[in-house]
């Protein structure tokens, strides 16, 4: 027997069968300007928030790492790069920028960002990344960074289902400590110098006729007949503290607990507990459970 409601849900876990969902359009998932808000000759650039934020994540601010200096300049420019010509990825002289969890995940797809150098600093540059907290890994390497400017755009491809990156930009070789790296413009209306884009990944929605059964736990198994639902339990051995179960009419509950006796598994009337949840008159019942 079907449901033929659609059931107004609030719950922590939810997975469809025969769900749909639909592609979404590549997007800048975060940009920056790295243009100095103090002008050329003021006060070194302060740390930088996001230009631009898709929905669902929070921004980092553009920053330096704790082993640089900040410098004058017309965007963020700064010094005291290393001068090894060996690539640290614990080193503290890096720039960051990415984005913390905020409830929507992305595959990548490129970064952009142009950069330029002093004549006495950083020759050579890495940008690393961190997805979702794992590990630094290298990404892209220059070098030979021009004084008079490189852009570069990157493949992030291989990175899909993001809910968290950070992004390190490596300085080294500097010809001297004082030597300075700056991010420039590759476009200026509106001024962007560094810019993630890629997917949005799309969240299933339930068909409609579909009846919803919740866990405490976790979900297992969305199906649209009470007979296939039982079925599909059992031959996952699934268990959980509760099985939350949704239905309208008395004959379908009568018919799950038939089906539940059958499959071996003792569960009567009594054992149901009907809880009114919403304003479209859903009943869900809640039973009990300690064993698969």
């Amino acid at each position: 027997m079907k449901l033929k409601s659609k059931l107004q849900i609030c719950c922590l876990w939810i997975l469809a069968i025969g769900c749909t969902a639909s592609a979404s359009a590549q997007q800048v998932i975060l940009s920056y300007d790295s243009t100095n808000p103090n002008g050329a000759n003021g006060a070194p650039s302060p740390d930088l928030p996001a230009a631009e934020v898709a929905d669902g994540i929070s921004a980092l601010n553009l920053a330096r790492g704790p082993g640089l200096t900040p410098n004058e300049g017309i965007t963020i420019n700064s010094s005291g790069w290393t001068t090894s010509s060996t690539l640290d990825l614990n080193s503290d002289d890096y720039l960051s920028w990415g984005w913390e969890a905020a409830g929507q995940s992305f595959d990548l797809s490129s970064l952009r960002l142009q950069y330029d150098r002093s004549p006495n600093g950083a020759e050579r540059i890495t940008i690393a990344i961190s997805v979702d907290g794992a590990s630094f890994q290298s990404i892209f390497t220059d070098n030979f960074v021009d004084p008079s400017d490189d852009e570069a755009t990157i493949d992030l491809s291989v990175f899909t289902n993001v809910s968290a990156a950070e992004f390190r930009l490596f300085g080294y070789d500097a010809v001297t400590g004082t030597g300075a790296f700056d991010l420039e413009e590759f476009q200026t209306d509106p001024s962007r110098s560094v810019e993630i884009r890629g997917f949005a990944v799309a969240v299933p929605e339930p068909a409609s006729g579909t009846v919803v059964l919740l866990v405490g736990v976790s979900t297992r198994i969305i199906h649209d007949a009470w007979a296939s639902t039982w079925r599909k339990l059992v031959s996952l051995g699934f268990c959980s503290r509760f099985v939350v179960l949704a239905g309208h009419q008395r004959r379908e509950i009568d018919e799950f607990a038939k089906l539940a006796s059958a499959s071996g598994e003792s569960l009567q009337r009594a054992d149901l507990t009907p809880v009114v949840v919403n304003n479209s008159g859903s009943t869900w019942l809640r039973r009990r459970r300690s064993t698969c």
